[in-house]
């Protein structure tokens, strides 16, 4: 495996303003990368101002202890003293039996929405992480799920995105099961 990594950094308190990285994986005629996607800004924008959550309750609103609380928008993990909203989120376009709900965390002030390409976001410092394939369908592809330790989450995802049944792939994590981000194969 090759990386070639550009990184442009500039920080603001806890937040990193932007990272660009380019990943060019050789080996066995593959070239391929991926991108994670965080979760969409207009719903970020709408807890943030009070809306309601996945269950239809208000966000709960904490302060980060600084271990633990990673925003699912920017994909940073938020400050120690920060406050952060807790809710209930179900990152699929509707319901049914595939759909999980789960807690998940973003910041209680706005947050730019992170756009990483195909660096492994900040949020990623755990040990191991759940990737599960979906089809577009929104339908588990079965065999794709497992977990993958932190330093192989880039090449096992692009492994399940080899299968053209899969649509895309979910990052959660591995001890709670809680949604991370969405990963998806670069250009689309």
């Amino acid at each position: 495996m090759t990386f070639q990594m550009i990184q442009k950094v500039r920080f603001a308190g806890w937040l990193t303003d932007a990272i660009m990285a380019q990943m060019v994986l050789t080996g066995g005629g593959r070239e391929m990368s991926v991108r994670f996607i965080p979760i969409p800004s207009e719903d970020v924008i709408g807890w943030q101002a009070g809306g309601v959550d996945s269950y239809g309750l208000p966000a709960k609103q904490k302060i980060s202890d600084g271990d633990g609380a990673p925003c699912r928008h920017c994909l940073e993990n938020i400050g120690k003293g920060d406050p952060y909203l807790v809710l209930a989120h179900r990152p699929f376009s509707g319901l049914h039996a595939y759909a999980e709900t789960g807690p998940s965390f973003v910041h209680a002030a706005a947050c730019r929405r992170a756009d990483f390409g195909d660096a492994l976001p900040a949020i990623f410092n755990s040990a191991s992480y759940i990737l599960r394939g979906y089809d577009d369908d929104e339908t588990i592809v079965y065999g794709t799920g497992g977990v993958v330790d932190r330093a192989r989450i880039i090449d096992r995802a692009e492994t399940i995105l080899e299968n053209p049944a899969v649509a895309f792939i979910h990052a959660r994590s591995a001890q709670n099961n809680c949604f991370h981000c969405r990963i998806e194969r670069a250009g689309i």
